[in-house]
């Protein structure tokens, strides 16, 4: 009995099929386990401090999943572990942070706190400033009030910044001014605050 000439066709292509099916197993099952674990560096609990002077900027690594770019005259003190970055920032900087599904990235001013939901966003938060401004570049941050007394609406409360879009906090942690920014204007603030 013969078989008809499309059979093997039909043969390798079952082989392949097969072959894919197995390849996308493996795939899945090495990403759900690597999700699960933290990122390969985990600094110490000291804290790490950065500062420029009044001409200066420095582009710096946070860990393994933020540059930083400092403005001048600007402060920031970091602190790496296996669940969470913290950034305490005096200053102006840009932050471009992948997102991380085991460790969060918040960055610290004076009354307000960032969280990062995987972005490229600045801060500028001077302590001549009445003001922290948040602008974001693409992605999305969360903003959260660190005022010491806050009105009791806004007591815990936190608010986002969608890409395309900035926020002036004032001393409350409350959002004083929200509006829209195109790439164009943003490309100015980085450029503007960077100097």
């Amino acid at each position: 009995m013969t078989e008809p000439p499309y059979s093997a066709q039909w043969a390798t292509g079952r082989r392949l099929l097969f072959g894919a099916i197995v390849l996308t197993g493996i795939a899945i099952a090495f990403t759900a386990r690597t999700m699960r674990q933290p990122p390969p560096f985990v600094a110490g609990a000291s804290r790490i401090n950065v500062a420029t002077g009044p001409d200066e900027q420095r582009e710096l690594r946070i860990g393994d999943d933020a540059v930083v770019f400092l403005g001048p005259a600007s402060l920031v003190s970091y602190r790496v572990s296996r669940t969470r970055t913290d950034v305490m920032l005096r200053g102006v900087a840009r932050f471009n942070v992948a997102h991380s599904l085991v460790r969060e990235f918040n960055v610290r001013t004076k009354n307000a706190a960032v969280i990062d939901l995987g972005t490229d966003f600045i801060v500028r938060a001077y302590p001549a400033d009445s003001l922290v401004t948040v602008a974001v570049g693409s992605g999305l941050v969360a903003v959260q009030s660190l005022s010491r007394s806050p009105p009791a609406r806004w007591r815990n409360a936190s608010f986002e910044i969608r890409a395309g879009s900035y926020a002036n906090v004032d001393v409350n942690g409350q959002p004083a001014m929200t509006g829209l920014i195109d790439r164009k204007k943003y490309a100015m603030l980085v450029d503007s605050a960077m100097k």
